[in-house]
């Protein structure tokens, strides 16, 4: 298999380096301006490599737009305001939650839209969904936190966190040794351990861990969460993460997707996404730091009924065909069921009380 560009220039900087942490290799992959995956890479759809739950249904965007209505009418209807959006896509779940959430022209009329993206080929196919909402974009949360002028935030990051570079590290017979990878004798790329033992406190490694389990750790998912909860705890609001992960355990949950197929980590570089399973746990255990704001940890098929997406689904179906009912009834049960989507996706609210 030839060599992308992306691998030929990784394996230049190995040369020099001769070893990279997976956190690192993942963020050159990943994020390089000139070879990295999301700067080069439409990513999003049926053509392209992966579909996220708002491109299976308007169902899913609209669930949201309910449980934002419902969050923003419990919070006393703050106006002015800021609806946020971390990673969105192609802009369709923002563009089925304000058609839904148009109902209250007070809820648009008192919105700030913000998105933020770094992907040129997204943001094109956004501003065509969403420009009569006037969006801002910008390139960090943390300059669209600055923007917001202290106003009340509403946060959606669906499958957000999940593409942020993690630390992996192996418990072998000498103790815990960091991940990465480097270039055998043959000139390929393979994983391998640091030889020296890690700086992280060892509290923070998991203590009933077997010889060969993998931890994983995710500073950058950390920040963000802790950015936008220390926000909330001034200014008011809530924040919606929806990934897949898990909250507690050991494993190595580093993928590749390349045209809808698993391949591994280390082919098709740029050209393949690469993620990780978000660690909710070790999330909830930073957010704990901030006790004055309210948790809810779930599986994406229970958070969506609690939005009261069945019942949605049913009114919609009154009015439309045979096989626009058979359609819903399947996006359903892709969203729901523990088997699909419903279980394997978790969902973290966060909100400041009300």
């Amino acid at each position: 298999m030839p060599m992308t560009p992306c691998e030929n220039h990784l394996h230049t900087i190995l040369k020099t380096a001769k070893w990279l942490s997976i956190a690192e290799f993942m963020k050159f992959v990943l994020h390089d301006p000139n070879y990295g995956y999301y700067s080069q890479q439409p990513a999003i759809g049926i053509q392209n490599d992966f579909i996220t739950a708002p491109e299976v249904s308007q169902l899913f965007g609209e669930s949201l737009g309910l449980w934002i209505l419902n969050t923003w009418e419990k919070m006393g209807c703050p106006s002015p305001f800021v609806l946020l959006e971390l990673g969105p896509g192609r802009g369709t779940l923002l563009a089925d939650l304000l058609r839904l959430t148009s109902q209250r022209t007070d809820f648009l009329k008192g919105m700030h839209l913000y998105l933020v993206d770094v992907n040129p080929h997204l943001k094109v196919q956004q501003e065509s969904k969403l420009s009569s909402y006037m969006p801002r974009w910008f390139d960090s949360l943390s300059s669209a936190l600055t923007a917001s002028q202290d106003l009340p935030i509403f946060v959606i990051a669906n499958e957000f966190l999940d593409i942020f570079p993690i630390q992996q590290y192996m418990l072998t017979s000498t103790g815990w040794r960091e991940k990465g990878i480097t270039i055998d004798a043959s000139g390929k790329l393979i994983y391998s351990l640091k030889e020296s033992a890690p700086t992280m406190a060892h509290s923070l490694f998991p203590c009933d861990a077997k010889e060969g389990d993998i931890f994983e750790v995710c500073p950058a998912a950390q920040q963000i969460v802790e950015q936008i909860g220390q926000y909330l705890t001034q200014y008011q609001g809530s924040a919606l993460f929806i990934d897949y992960g898990y909250k507690e355990g050991t494993g190595n949950t580093l993928q590749a997707l390349y045209q809808h197929q698993y391949v591994s980590p280390l082919e098709h570089l740029g050209e393949a996404d690469l993620t990780a399973h978000v660690h909710f746990g070790a999330l909830l255990n930073h957010l704990d730091r901030l006790p004055s704001l309210k948790k809810n940890f779930s599986t994406q098929g229970d958070f969506l009924k609690r939005c009261g997406i069945e019942l949605w689904a049913q009114k919609l179906m009154q009015q439309a065909s045979s096989q626009q009912r058979e359609s819903m009834l399947q996006a359903l049960h892709r969203l729901l069921s523990p088997n699909e989507m419903g279980s394997l996706f978790k969902v973290l609210e966060v909100y400041t009380a009300c």
